[in-house]
């Protein structure tokens, strides 16, 4: 990895030295950011429709937040990241 980290650093320097653009700087205004953030939302909605309805229905029967958790973890629903529940990501998700 640290060898790798250096030959990555030493090319974007000769680039540099070059005069080259780095990067892509149109990626940086406001309004780009605010399209990657709402693309981001976007596509967590989506991913997690499923898992939304689910937990709606679980939270519909009286269930707590760790309670709808932890079924989620029992039926195999995984976080985009694919790491356990938790109450706070259950509220999240219901929220959106």
């Amino acid at each position: 990895a640290q060898l790798i980290s250096a030959r990555t650093k030493a090319a974007l320097a000769a680039r540099k030295a070059r005069g080259l653009k780095l990067g892509k700087p149109e990626n940086l205004t406001p309004e780009a950011r605010q399209a990657g953030a709402a693309a981001s939302k976007a596509r967590a909605i989506s991913d997690m429709r499923t898992v939304a309805a689910y937990a709606g229905a679980l939270r519909s029967q009286g269930l707590s937040l760790r309670a709808t958790a932890a079924q989620l973890e029992a039926h195999g629903f995984r976080t985009r990241k694919g790491g356990p529940w938790s109450a706070v990501q259950v509220k999240r998700v219901l929220d959106r």
